[in-house]
């Protein structure tokens, strides 16, 4: 593909939906070095929802229930200045390494 190359997903839900460039990526501005404007998510309102139940239940209101095999939560700093990495979040890496040796 081309610099010029123009990129479009198609979504209709997405919260940007205009067409850039390649070279519109690249050629962003800076916001937190090496982040630039497109390698950011933008700011916006979203929501989500969960229905926890026992499997019994579970197996009632649907037939493909699914099971939680584990979970776990870990802390850190929101703050760019005091992480180790500007790119990761060691909360995020703590939480899965935990979740992943659960049995």
């Amino acid at each position: 593909m081309s610099p010029s190359s123009r990129l479009y997903i198609g979504n209709p839900y997405a919260q940007l939906r205009n067409m850039i460039t390649v070279d519109d990526v690249l050629q962003s501005r800076l916001v937190a070095d090496p982040l630039r404007l497109y390698d950011c998510c933008p700011i916006g309102d979203g929501s989500a929802a969960l229905v926890l139940a026992d499997m019994d239940l579970a197996r009632k209101l649907t037939d493909t229930p699914i099971e939680i095999a584990g979970s776990t939560v870990a802390t850190g700093s929101g703050g760019l200045h005091k992480r180790v990495s500007v790119t990761s979040f060691e909360a995020t890496k703590l939480s899965a390494a935990k979740a992943f040796g659960m049995e």
